[in-house]
This record gives C-alpha cells, structure tokens and sequence, in this order.
C-alpha cells in the first residue's frame, strides 16, 4: 500500500489539481526510478496513477506517457537505475557516486524540462473537477497501508 498512500498524500498536497498532480506524481517516478529499475518503477506507480484518473476523471494517457518520460530521466541519475548504466560505468570505470555526481544534476535539469513540456503539450488533459477534488481530499491516506510492520521490513530490506 505504500504506493497508493504516496499518490493519496501527492494528490491531497496537490489539493488535487491535476497539474500539480502530474508534478508530484512525475517527481516520485523519478526518484523512485533512481532506486529502482525503471521498469519496475513504472509497473507500481502505474496502477496507483489509473486511481487517481479515474478518481478525478481525467484521462489516465498523459499522466502515464510523463511517468514514463520520468521513469527513463530519473533511472538515468544512478547506476541502479536502469542496467545499461552498470556496463557503462564499468566500462568507465566509474564508482557508483562518481555517476551519480555527473548523472544527478542533469537529470534533474531534464525532469524541469519535462515537467515545462508536459505543462504545454498535455493543457487540455487539466480539467479540475471540484466535486471529484472534494472526495479524493476525504481519503485517508493511511488506510491504503494494511500491513504497517510489513511495510517497515520491506522498507528496512
């Protein structure tokens, strides 16, 4: 439930404009995809995103196509990442941290113009629908979490 409790709390930070939602929901990708394989990344992030669409009625399409922009930008930042970057940095011979100085700040940088781009060429998918704004701001995010001493293992794992 971790996932759904993030896109709960992002949207309820967002006070469910969509904008702001794609926003949050871009920047959790990212870093999620910094740590995770970016595959991985969009599989759980994927199902909470099509919630929260079908929650705000807006069209779930350009929401994914940005977490998967996202997902190969933020998997880039760390060796982890995304497995291409461990044949790269071996065969540069560069440490983990010797990537992530040189990857991180640009892809950051991407993640701005991603965000800038999704703002122009998605306009049309952020239509604000008060009523549904109101039942989603009544969720309680920790409800999504049904196993809390699980979720700290797994966390600490």
């Amino acid at each position: 439930g971790m996932f759904e409790y993030l896109a709960i709390w992002s949207v309820k930070r967002a006070r469910a404009r969509p904008f702001r939602v794609m926003v949050m929901l871009i920047v959790i990708t990212a870093m999620a995809s910094a740590l995770l394989d970016n595959v991985t990344t969009v599989l759980l992030i994927a199902p909470v995103t099509l919630l929260v669409c079908e929650r705000l009625a807006l069209p779930a399409a350009p929401f994914l196509i940005a977490e998967v922009l996202a997902s190969n930008i933020g998997g880039a930042a760390t060796l982890v990442g995304d497995p291409p970057n461990i044949i790269i940095a071996s065969r540069a011979g560069l440490t983990f941290n010797d990537f992530l100085v040189h990857m991180a700040p640009l892809s950051a940088v991407l993640i701005l113009v991603l965000i800038a781009l999704c703002r122009f060429l998605f306009r049309s998918s952020f239509r604000y629908d008060e009523q549904r704004a109101a039942e989603v701001m009544a969720l309680e995010e920790r409800e999504a979490i049904h196993d809390p001493r699980l979720l700290v293992q797994g966390l600490i794992v």
